[in-house]
């Protein structure tokens, strides 16, 4: 048997108040012998033995009562222990730190603060507690596992080193929180010693709270002195197609000191050598921006750093890695030859794409065969011109090439069956064909339809918002195809009257997009519009880009796996052995052939978020995640209970008691009246 609330225990006095009633108020008789009695004296004898029986009984009744009483407050209950709990360790106290190691914490001196808090915090434990050391940037990890041993603690507590990761507040507390479910222990806590970055708090989604009883101490660190400046976000493009613009690479640097920074030298270099130097100017605690506008010439990988002020530091260096491509393979599938006699829209589609020899795409044009399956395989982007269906080979090669990235591009026309059509591309294509339109249907005063709205923020449009680098208000369309089922499609593009123009939808690794009109010139005057040609570049660059593996990754992510007989290396030039490698700091991270040629680079850098000096309140963290009334906490939905209690499921009895002690009551009522009529 085991006790809820055994202080209730003192309630076992109150037995002695039925024992004071019945010495303070007995009634004293005094023996008189009367001679003319002396013959009822036997039956007297017997009423009095009577009597002080009831009496006896009465007072059990109420001591019972009494006892029965300060049971059912005492709880008690019935339960063997917890399986699960077996193995935890007992100990009077358990307390499990909470070291945050990621990039912010390399500023000034805030790793010997830290290492100086965590031994402090080891200190006012008594002897026998037990600890526990977690080190977290965008994820925890065990540095010290729940033990008594508080030396094993200190000792993994004294090489505390950030790095340059991350920061997740919420995650970190969440594993101490489970390290703290193996102690069974009537303290336990949480501390939490971080520069408590908000960035660091926001990926907490209140969707969970420590244990019940678990207090949790957020102790915030702050460097004596900061560093200045950092770069906070940065922007380059990872794949560009070979042609002759310039490229924008932009910074922000921040300025976390109370000094403005003056005509702060700012760098590029690429592959190695510098290619243009800026100057800043950022006020005290503010922000200003650089962009610089570099051609990329050299074919494959362009490896760069942009430098604040020459600096080494990870937070004033963003690093890079452009793919410069030099021609997008795209495969034109349709039955036509494009004759430039007939005007038709292959010819004006392949014309688009190579207008010379030095285009970006390289076109070809073939048969929906079964054969043209080993081309699909090739290209970057397929287009489907005017198709009704392909052989079922053709077809999961389109399928392939959307899972690895790659973009389907639909051009449906005047050939295409809309029942055909929907059978074979239905889940390959952005949204279903219901029936051709002509424009003028339902129009008034305009026989065409025009464009009537764009999304400029979509990547093949967004260069079109600058001014005079296209007008779309000089398109005209006779005809155009009404499509269905484009609930979950992005549309950028839309007719005058609402009908989607251009749609899109995600697929796999890729992009399936649809043009809700051919290019002949039957359909529009798109064709002959100086807009169809940068605007049909811009589509092609949107689809074929994804084919194009990553490059950018941030510090503590794990870098993608290298082809066999390739050798990924450390920025120092070191092999990384493993399998799904770790980027423990920013850097370059080439990617070797058996012959030590660099054949592919990744780019990582701290996280940018790492700069933002915006702190967390650690009242705010304390009220999100500590649970306060422990015992009515515990009986939430999800079965939880306080870890020290240490029993499996209970099987109280204090209602039985409260039962008996109605039923001794009544007992008692009908005893004192029999009593009473003594």
């Amino acid at each position: 048997m085991h006790l809820s609330n055994p202080k209730f225990l003192l309630g076992l006095a109150g037995v002695v108040i039925p024992l004071l009633i019945y010495l303070l108020t007995r009634q004293r008789v005094k023996q008189v012998a009367f001679s003319t009695l002396r013959f009822f004296a036997g039956a007297a004898t017997m009423m009095v033995r009577r009597k002080k029986t009831l009496e006896m009984l009465l007072l059990a009744l109420r001591v019972t009562a009494c006892i029965l009483l300060a049971a059912a407050f005492v709880r008690p209950f019935f339960a063997d222990k917890d399986p699960a709990l077996a193995g935890m360790i007992q100990a009077p106290a358990a307390r499990v730190i909470v070291a945050d190691l990621s990039g912010s914490m390399n500023r000034g001196d805030l790793t010997d603060k830290l290492r100086q808090a965590v031994q402090a915090t080891l200190k006012d434990l008594p002897g026998d507690a037990v600890a526990a050391l977690v080190g977290f940037d965008q994820a925890p990890r065990v540095l010290a596992a729940p033990t008594r041993d508080l030396a094993t603690v200190r000792d993994a507590a004294g090489t505390l080193t950030p790095g340059q990761g991350g920061t997740d507040l919420s995650a970190a507390i969440r594993k101490a929180s489970d390290l703290l479910r193996q102690v069974q222990a009537p303290v336990r806590e949480i501390v939490c010693l971080s520069d408590l970055h908000r960035t660091g708090w926001e990926k907490f989604r209140g969707d969970w709270n420590l244990d019940p009883g678990v207090k949790l101490t957020v102790l915030a660190l702050a460097p004596d002195q900061d560093t200045g400046l950092a770069i906070t976000a940065a922007d380059c493009p990872q794949s560009v197609v070979a042609e002759n613009v310039p490229r924008s690479i932009s910074v922000r640097v921040a300025n976390t000191s109370s000094e403005e920074a003056k005509e702060v030298p700012v760098t590029l270099t690429v592959a190695g050598k510098l290619v243009e130097t800026g100057k800043l100017t950022v006020p005290a605690h503010g922000q200003a921006s650089l962009r610089f506008r570099h051609g990329f010439t050299e074919a494959g990988d362009n490896p760069g750093v942009v430098a604040v002020a020459g600096g080494d530091a990870p937070q004033r260096r963003f690093y890079f890695n452009t793919r410069l491509i030099p021609r997008l393979p795209i495969l034109i599938l349709a039955n036509s030859s494009g004759n430039p006699n007939a005007l038709d829209g292959i010819f004006f589609l392949r014309t688009a794409l190579t207008p010379s020899p030095d285009s970006p795409f390289a076109a070809e044009l073939a048969k929906p065969d079964a054969a043209a399956a080993d081309k699909v395989r090739k290209a970057a982007v397929v287009i489907v011109a005017d198709l009704s269906t392909v052989p079922p080979e053709l077809k999961t090669a389109l399928a392939d090439l959307t899972a690895r990235g790659g973009g389907l591009f639909f051009l449906p026309g005047s050939q295409t069956q809309p029942d055909t059509f929907n059978a074979a591309f239905g889940d390959l294509a952005p949204a279903k064909l219901r029936r051709p339109l002509a424009a003028a249907t339902g129009r008034q005063g305009n026989a065409k339809a025009v464009v009537g709205k764009i999304d400029f923020d979509h990547p093949a449009f967004e260069l079109f918002q600058r001014p005079h680098y296209g007008d779309f208000s000089t398109l005209a369309f006779d005809r155009y195809w009404e499509v269905t089922d484009s609930q979950l499609c992005r549309i950028p593009v839309r007719f005058d009257d609402g009908r989607p123009l251009l749609l899109e939808k995600g697929r796999g690794g890729g992009i399936t997009m649809m043009l809700a009109c051919p290019l002949d010139l039957s359909w529009s005057n798109l064709p002959l519009r100086a807009i169809f040609l940068p605007c049909l570049h811009q589509i092609m660059r949107h689809l074929a880009l994804r084919t194009e593996q990553t490059t950018a990754f941030l510090a503590g992510q794990t870098l993608p796996p290298v082809a066999s007989g390739q050798t990924l290396r450390d920025p120092e030039g070191k092999p990384l052995a493993d399998a799904r490698p770790v980027a423990p700091r920013a850097g370059l991270y080439p990617v070797t052939d058996d012959q030590g040629k660099t054949v592919f680079c990744f780019a990582v850098n701290q996280d940018p978020t790492e700069a933002d000096t915006a702190v967390v309140e650690p009242k705010e963290m304390v009220a999100a995640l500590q649970v306060e009334n422990a015992e009515e906490e515990a009986a939430k939905a999800d079965g939880r209970k306080p870890a020290e209690t240490g029993f499996g499921p209970r099987r109280e009895i204090w209602a039985f008691l409260l039962g008996a002690l109605a039923l001794l009551l009544i007992a008692e009522l009908w005893v004192a009246n029999r009593t009473s009529e003594q």
